[in-house]
């Protein structure tokens, strides 16, 4: 993820293991995005005039938690299960 006054908001997605993932993200330091890394998955840009940035946006983190809570997980698995035995699946 990338953010920044003239570029908006910029994030780039990479499955686990993907060959496509550049490799200086490997080492977990700051990075600035360059061509390498392709198109972003999602782009917000900012108009001038429109957004402070420096007001709404700069002293924000946007995290990503991707993990799963076990119990919804299971839940889930247990809800599709009956949906197999019931012959839907």
């Amino acid at each position: 993820m990338s953010k920044s006054k003239l570029t908006g908001i910029q994030i780039w997605f990479w499955a686990r293991g993907d060959t496509a993932i550049p490799s200086e993200l490997h080492s977990g330091s700051t990075l600035t995005p360059n061509s390498l890394w392709g198109t972003p998955d999602a782009n917000f840009t900012f108009v001038p005039g429109l957004c402070d940035y420096s007001q709404h946006y700069d002293a924000h983190q946007i995290v990503f938690d991707l993990t799963f809570c076990v119990r919804v997980f299971r839940s889930c698995l247990l809800a599709w299960q009956e949906v197999v035995r019931a012959g839907f699946g």
